[in-house]
């Protein structure tokens, strides 16, 4: 329209596939709002077979940075000129900065996961661990709990034999005393026992996901007693049918919605050197869900 003037703000993104559920554009476009950043976050659900090319089409028109987030957080390494130390131990990027053309990938899920779950560091001192799932955000999780808490063991399930075996090869290589075994979910054996003999349960699999959100990786809830912490990293919905059943049995239910906007956090200070207002984030979130 003539006599007003119109230009494009620089941009972040999300890619992943699918992303229909993802609250990051709302969490990240209220934190440029605070700002006042003339900046977008827009999500870019991208079939996997189209990755490569779309990773460099943002790249050619300048894009700020980006997240990445199922099923390309160990694909995209291939892809950027440049990883930090914490992703060179764990094969997994969710965040990329671009430093004028330079595509360097951080982990920013680890940190997530510690600020959203320090208050619970004396709780699982000496305690077990079983985690459902090895995908990429099973190892951002699994790097903090062996380097920042004081587990004696932890025990790894998924479906897939070949996920646990990369998940295996990759912690070979780091210097760690806690004791970390890999099962196969279908095939594990007195898995109720292991399951009520842990204090720490985290669900880092998409079980529970919108819109499947009648699931749940333990489906009987009797397996859960009050001396139990569950964790689910599915954050849509806030609350789980995991963690239904978990307040049902009277454990401490977390949520998955911090880690969301903590990891978002670092990823914001990554981009723009400036704070995620995170309490005005989780207050806007909260309300999209309640």
């Amino acid at each position: 329209m003539e006599g007003k003037n119109y230009h494009l703000s620089r941009f972040c993104g999300l890619f992943g596939y699918p992303i229909k559920h993802t609250l990051s554009p709302l969490m990240h476009n209220l934190s440029f709002d605070y700002h006042s950043i003339d900046w977008a976050y827009l999500p870019f659900e991208v079939k996997p077979e189209y990755f490569e090319k779309a990773v460099a089409g943002l790249k050619s028109i300048g894009v700020v940075g980006f997240n990445v987030t199922m099923p390309f957080k160990e694909e995209i390494i291939k892809l950027i000129d440049e990883v930090d130390e914490e992703v060179e131990k764990m094969g997994v990027v969710n965040t990329v900065k671009n430093d004028n053309g330079k595509l360097i990938g951080y982990n920013t899920d680890h940190r997530g996961f510690f600020r959203t779950f320090e208050k619970y560091k004396d709780d699982i001192k000496g305690k077990s661990v079983i985690m459902f799932g090895a995908g990429g955000a099973a190892k951002a999780v699994l790097y903090s709990l062996l380097y920042k808490f004081e587990m004696e063991s932890i025990l790894i399930l998924d479906v897939a034999e070949d996920k646990l075996e990369k998940m295996n090869s990759i912690i070979n290589s780091w210097d760690i005393d806690i004791k970390v075994s890999f099962d196969i979910l279908s095939k594990i054996s007195n898995l109720d026992k292991k399951i009520k003999d842990a204090k720490l349960i985290i669900n880092a699999s998409p079980v529970g996901m919108t819109p499947d959100v009648k699931e749940s990786i333990i489906e009987d809830e009797n397996q859960l007693h009050e001396n139990h912490i569950v964790y689910d990293l599915v954050y849509n919905p806030v609350k789980t049918a995991l963690l239904k059943k978990a307040e049902n049995r009277g454990a401490t239910a977390v949520e998955g919605l911090d880690m969301l906007i903590y990891q978002g956090a670092e990823a914001f200070k990554i981009w723009t050197g400036k704070e995620m207002p995170v309490d005005k984030v989780r207050e806007k979130l909260q309300t999209y869900f309640f």
